[in-house]
This record gives C-alpha cells, structure tokens and sequence, in this order.
C-alpha cells in the first residue's frame, strides 16, 4: 500500500554560498551540502572537488532561496522540484528577495515562471562561474528522483497552471496517445504501426514538446484515456480529471513508479504495460533509462480492453 511521498522541509543557513552551472550549496565551513547539491555522481565525485580553486564570492546582503536541480531542464523535475520549492516557501510566507535557479534552455522554462509571476530581477541564474554568498540561504531539499512525488505538489501544479475550474473538455483530446518521437530515446518501436492501431479506436497522436504548458494542461485536462511510453510528459497527469484512465508502456530495463504515485495522487485508473526484453548484454544504469521500448500487440490489446477503453 503506497503511504506518502518523502517530506520536504525547510532551512535557513545564515552566509551560505553557492557555486557551479548547478548551484552547488556550500556551508560557512567550507562543507558541501549534498542535500541541496545532487549530481548524478556519488558525494565525492561531486565537480566542486575537481576544482583546483574556487573564485572569489560575491557577497549578496539578500535572502537567497536556492531552487537549483542539476536536471531542471528535463520538465518533470522542473515542475515538480524547481516549480514546487519555490511555491512552497511563497506559500509559507518566507520572505525571499532572490530566487537562484538554473540557466533556462527550455520555453517552458520561461512560461511557468512567468504565469507564477516571478519578474527577472527576482531571479539568479547560474553558471560556470558563479560563486555567491548571501546574508541567508533558504533551502529545501530535493526528492522528486526517488519518484516520491507528494500530493501537495501535484494540487499546487494543478491550481497554479492547470485550466480554471469549470473548463470544459475537447472531445476532440478525449483519448490521446502520447509520442516520444521527438525525444532523444526511449523511443516506442513500430509507432507508426501502434499510431495506426490507436487512431482505429479514436486516439489522438500529441506530441508536447509542440504545445505550451497551457495546451498541455488543457489537453489532458480534455483527456478521459492516456497512453504514453514512460517519460516527463506523463507530469501532465496532474492536470488529468478525477477516473482519467492512465496506460504507461515501460521497456522491462527501466520500470519507475513515479506516474503511478501521481495518478493515486490525483485519483486516476492507473495501467502499466511491461514491453518485450531488450538485448542488452550487463547494461549500465544510462542503458536502462535510454532503451527503447517494443510493445507486444496482444499484450496491449489485453490492457486497453482490461482498461476499458475498447
């Protein structure tokens, strides 16, 4: 039985610094603050220690909130880490008079934090040479990789970028089929083949690199069946309505939870369907995540009908 996501917190940190392309959260006593400093390496690999020195800091009389991801440019940890932390301390009433984020290389980037109403000067961006001590740190650890994602989370992004209460579905999204094709792997085997069998039973293609956050919202909002290879599009899920039903294609390599806690968060028929063995000879944990995905055609009819959608 699922029983809650891994808690947030908060804390303060009286002239903590921060460095790196990553924002990197180092203490007064020259301690890095691995909570808060993540990178897909073990503690000691961290890139601050293959630093010879480090610049000079700059000393910023302000309260900082540093709301830095090392992959905050992939969508599902933007929302749900970068977004979500920033929310959660507006929420809390603590005062913040700079947010230190990422470099943004994604549009959705700008929008979301536009709609939030958070204007440039309130924002850091890092980089390479960044090196920053603030009169205060505000800190929250990240956890949106364990795949815990809390309920909170998922209403808040709901309310704050979802479709207002009230709006009325397009029956023309009503089941939809959710592409990776423009994605860099796990890419679905035969999509054509699968696009033609879903477009028999009335699914619609939707590729959501091409739509605003806004479509996004509203089209699965829309939406009373998705069907989607795993991946950062199914964060949508939040916007979903209430008994939406949810069928997500794994490859056997790569199996997460991480849309089905967001589908029990947002009362949802969650599915999964667990593709055919890729040939993969003692695979890395990278060759796990990238594999593609091959889908078994009686297996997935299997699925839909259990689902009820046929």
């Amino acid at each position: 039985m699922y029983r809650g996501a891994v808690p947030h917190y908060i804390a303060k940190m009286d002239r903590g610094r921060i460095w790196g392309p990553n924002g990197a959260v180092i203490s007064p006593d020259n301690k890095l603050v691995w909570d808060m400093s993540q990178e897909p390496c073990v503690p000691r690999q961290h890139p601050i220690f293959r630093q010879t020195e480090l610049p000079m800091p700059e000393y910023m009389p302000l309260t900082l909130g540093n709301a830095t991801y090392n992959s905050a440019a992939n969508y599902f940890f933007w929302m749900v880490e970068v977004l979500a932390r920033i929310e959660l301390w507006r929420s809390k009433g603590i005062e913040i008079d700079k947010y230190v984020i990422n470099k943004r290389v994604r549009s959705f980037q700008w929008e979301t934090l536009q709609t939030l109403g958070i204007p440039e000067e309130r924002l850091i961006e890092c980089h390479k040479d960044l090196h920053i001590q603030a009169r205060q740190l505000v800190l929250t650890p990240v956890v949106a990789y364990t795949g815990q994602v809390s309920k909170w989370i998922c209403d808040l992004l709901r309310i704050k970028l979802g479709p207002p209460p009230g709006t009325k579905r397009d029956p023309f999204y009503e089941k939809i089929y959710v592409s990776r094709a423009g994605a860099t792997h796990r890419h679905v085997h035969n999509e054509q083949e699968l696009n033609a069998y879903l477009a028999e039973k009335g699914f619609v293609t939707i590729h959501c690199d091409r739509y605003t956050v806004a479509e996004q919202a509203y089209i699965f909002s829309s939406a009373k069946t998705v069907i989607a290879p795993h991946g950062a599009a199914l964060t949508n899920l939040v916007f979903c309505q209430p008994g939406t039903k949810v069928i997500e294609l794994f490859s056997p390599n790569w199996v997460r939870h991480t849309y089905w806690v967001i589908s029990t968060h947002c009362r949802l028929e969650y599915y999964r369907l667990i593709g055919k063995q890729a040939e993969l000879e003692n695979p890395t944990e990278f060759q796990r995540i990238i594999d593609d995905i091959r889908i078994d055609w009686d297996n997935l009819h299997d699925v839909i009908q259990q689902a009820g959608v046929l």
